[in-house]
């Protein structure tokens, strides 16, 4: 059942077509942002130009447009995104008539309530600085910094993390480019014949440290197959225009981000079904992990999200694949591993996945709402 997502798809089809010059001014954050890079990426694939002013952006350097300033170009809308180093000053000092003003809050940190919160509990931790007063080496700032937000209002919010009350709009991680390049030069393993009947990867957040256990534990008894428990990684790769980049940034803007580590991919490549039980009580549910594993034609089976996704609900990908609690993820793995339909199961997550979660079914989507909003 696909009922919400196809709507959706189906009302953005040509969405792009309503914007007039195709271009937009990226005003971005220092700091990686993915829910910004996939609607990035898909405006790239559907011909935007995307506006960025002297500088190299973590989020946008595979797209960008380095311009000296703004003198008026025809935009059709200005895009900005939290966390730390946002040009908000370049509101005070520009002029912007009638260009609506788009905002991301791919924001997963502790911090509750709506985007206002989120910038002021950065504002409290970061220095405010002029980044013009910070040192570069190679285009990488050496820290982190902040500039007063003054009296920048959105017209339009999209938020990942989204609480249940969160008036903005919702917006997937997604599945990026640089996972499906990666499938393309390293074949996978035909699905049936996968070392490991499921997997979960141990990571950071209540949720994944519980579910390790569970899992130890369930490899314990003779009533499942193997499910592989331990963390990997492997060598590391990036592409060549930011590998500096991400050398000297030391996590001072998260760089690393954009790396794909081979030794995860084969372990994904080989695994029937990844366990993702979410990160941490709301409101942390998504990360890369989801996608990176349905890019790799593996069922995920996944934890009810604890975040609003009903706009564009990844639970519609395949409903036999959500589960509510250890118990029921028990039972899952178990029916799961008597089945004769799972290659059937995972053909139709993995098509789906493809049809409403890749970079330019997304910017579609995030482009209706925006030209709904701007009627």
């Amino acid at each position: 059942m696909t009922k919400t997502l196809e709507a959706a798809f189906q009302r953005s089809i040509g969405s792009e077509d309503a914007f007039d010059h195709k271009r937009i001014l990226y005003i971005g954050s220092e700091s990686y942002d993915a829910p910004c890079v996939t609607f990035l990426q898909g405006l790239q694939s559907l011909g935007f130009e995307v506006l960025v002013i002297k500088r190299s952006n973590i989020n946008s350097w595979f797209c960008e447009t380095i311009i000296d300033e703004y003198e008026g170009q025809d935009i059709d809308f200005i895009l900005s995104n939290l966390h730390w180093g946002t040009r908000w000053d370049y509101y005070e000092t520009m002029d912007f008539p009638n260009v609506p003003k788009i905002l991301i809050d791919g924001d997963d940190d502790v911090v509750s309530g709506d985007w206002r919160k989120k910038y002021a509990f950065y504002h409290q931790r970061y220095k405010v600085l002029s980044p013009d007063n910070i040192p570069q080496t190679d285009n990488v700032y050496t820290e982190r910094w902040i500039t007063p937000m003054g009296d920048y209002q959105p017209d339009i919010v999209f938020c990942a993390q989204k609480g249940f009350d969160n008036p903005a709009y919702y917006i997937p991680f997604g599945i990026q480019n640089e996972y499906l390049s990666y499938t393309k030069e390293n074949e996978k393993a035909p699905f049936m014949e996968r070392s490991y009947f499921a997997a979960h990867v141990p990571g950071p957040g209540i949720h994944r440290r519980r579910t390790e256990r569970l899992s130890k534990l369930l490899n314990k008894t003779p009533f499942l197959p193997f499910i592989h428990t331990n963390s990997v990684r492997g060598e590391a790769h990036v592409h060549n225009k930011i590998k500096a980049a991400t050398e000297l940034d030391k996590n001072k803007h998260s760089y690393h981000r954009w790396q794909q580590f081979s030794d995860y991919y084969k372990l994904l490549q080989n695994t029937k079904i990844l366990i993702y039980p979410g990160v941490d009580h709301w409101p942390f549910w998504d990360s890369k992990r989801p996608w990176e594993a349905l890019s790799q034609g593996t069922i995920l089976l996944m934890k009810q999200p604890t975040i609003d996704v009903s706009a564009y609900p990844l639970t519609e990908l395949a409903e036999e694949c959500v589960y509510d609690g250890y118990w029921d993820l028990t039972k899952h793995l178990h029916a799961f591993s008597k089945s004769s339909d799972l290659e059937a199961l995972r053909d139709q997550m993995a098509e789906n996945a493809l049809k409403y979660f890749t970079p330019e079914p997304i910017a579609r989507y995030a482009l209706s709402i925006i030209k709904g909003e701007m009627k």
